[in-house]
């Protein structure tokens, strides 16, 4: 039965040598049978506890002098042959004869190191914001009774908002609006001191504790985490952190008063940021696309050109023209978001790279679609990649289910990319392109579109 059962058990003589040892204790001590049987205990059996620093020997001396069975802590630590350390719970217990007299101890363990490994791992959860790693509203609430305490004066606070992180979901997703928030916990972590506690306590809302610290220095971390909150970058759009501080000086001074003045301080320079929102985003963000990647505002100006005048050539009316012009200038506006590494590689790009290519046109449209201004462009720019044959993306429309603003921009858009240089290619000529636009027409493009567009804009020959 001993030998069978799912504890190790280890039995040990007077003598303090190993008796018996059964195949759970073996498999998990590391010792055998063979080596383990006349073994001492103190070997076999090599324990630590990590409260009391009691070790085996120290064991074996208190059952034989007072006769008790002994009951771990669950901080006891076996270290194994080959010096494995492994957490255990165990019982200790004499052995005795019909006379009462003590004849051995039988030790009775289990392995735990996992169990402690998911307990931490819960109660780190518990405390612990899961994307950011930071420490969420129930370790703030614990952190802030443990601060307000007059050996931790002055105790100062900084409470910041994320600019931008509503824009960034609705535009292009919460997988990025992640990405940024946990950008906006390394930038604060690499501002603060190694005593200082962050937390994360709202959706873009961030606190950080910072005991024995003065005004002075309060404002300077704060600027140091706006330096570093300002330098974060998704694809080429840049966002920016509200912060507010205040300081507990006195023990007689309300903890909770002092952040919600931290909090009205931070809301009256967010106030001050939000040029940010307030102003154009889209014009920023385009501005910004166009700055990191030098190609962008020569190709979308010439396509918003080359749109109003095929506009203007196929009779539209006047404010279709403009919702032509305004849409040919923003079509690759979505590009914002992919790292300017791939949009400016040479080499042929790898499956994945394309698959973030081909997702502008839907980034484009999710982050036109938050502005009024430019709403009524969106549906163009979401559909200027798809092909009259229905070959294209993203959803593989086909004829005149395509929007005929977004034909009109695929065939200026190609134009333009086939007529100038490219980091992957060379630039064709006129006549080349010409011909390029001939041949696809009927399959890739609009062929009464591109008619005119060849014949009326660039005033040449179809055939």
């Amino acid at each position: 039965m001993l030998s069978s059962i799912g504890e190790g058990v280890i039995i040990s003589d007077l003598d303090g040598k190993v008796i018996f040892i059964n195949d759970t204790a073996r498999k998990i001590t590391g010792w055998t049978n063979e080596s383990a049987i006349v073994m001492s205990i103190t070997e076999v059996f090599d324990i630590t506890d990590r409260y009391s620093q009691q070790r085996t020997s120290d064991l074996i001396k208190r059952i034989l002098t007072t006769g008790e069975k002994i009951e771990s802590s669950d901080q006891i630590i076996l270290k194994t042959k080959d010096g494995t350390e492994r957490s255990i719970a165990y019982d200790a217990a004499p052995i005795r004869n019909n006379q009462e007299h003590i004849l051995g101890i039988v030790w009775v363990f289990c392995d735990i190191t996992e169990k402690l490994a998911k307990i931490k791992e819960i109660e780190y959860l518990g405390f612990h914001d899961e994307l950011t790693g930071l420490g969420n509203r129930r370790y703030l609430e614990a952190k802030l009774n443990q601060f307000n305490q007059e050996a931790y004066l002055p105790l100062a606070v900084i409470i910041g908002d994320a600019n931008g992180l509503k824009l960034v979901n609705d535009a292009f997703g919460h997988f990025i609006g992640d990405e940024l928030l946990i950008k906006i916990a390394e930038a604060i972590k690499s501002a603060c001191r190694s005593d200082d506690h962050i937390f994360r306590y709202g959706g873009d809302e961030f606190i950080v504790l910072l005991p024995n610290t003065s005004e002075t220095e309060a404002e300077k971390i704060s600027k140091r985490i706006h330096q570093a909150c300002s330098e974060i970058q998704i694809g080429s759009v840049k966002f920016s952190m509200s912060l507010g501080w205040a300081v507990k000086k006195n023990p007689d001074d309300n903890l909770m008063e002092i952040i919600m003045v931290a909090e009205n301080f931070m809301y009256k320079r967010k106030e001050c940021d939000r040029s940010f929102l307030k102003e154009d985003i889209i014009q920023k963000i385009m501005d910004s696309l166009e700055l990191n990647v030098e190609s962008e505002k020569l190709h979308s100006e010439h396509v918003s050109d080359m749109c109003e005048r095929l506009a203007g050539e196929l009779n539209l009316e006047t404010e279709d023209r403009e919702k032509c012009k305004k849409a040919g200038k923003y079509h690759d506006i979505g590009k914002s978001i992919i790292d300017k590494a791939i949009l400016d590689k040479s080499e042929p790009l790898s499956a994945e790279e394309w698959h973030l290519i081909k997702q502008h046109s839907e980034n484009g449209y999710r982050l036109l679609s938050i502005d009024p201004n430019y709403r009524d462009i969106a549906e163009y720019v979401l559909q200027h990649h798809e092909r009259w044959d229905g070959k294209g993306y993203p959803k593989g429309l086909k004829g005149e289910e395509i929007q005929y603003i977004s034909r009109i921009i695929a065939i200026c858009d190609s134009y333009d990319a086939m007529t100038s240089n490219r980091p992957y290619r060379r630039a064709l000529s006129d006549e080349e392109a010409i011909k390029e636009i001939i041949d696809r027409s009927g399959s890739q493009f609009d062929p009464n579109i591109a008619k005119v567009f060849i014949e009326k804009v660039l005033r040449r020959s179809w055939n």
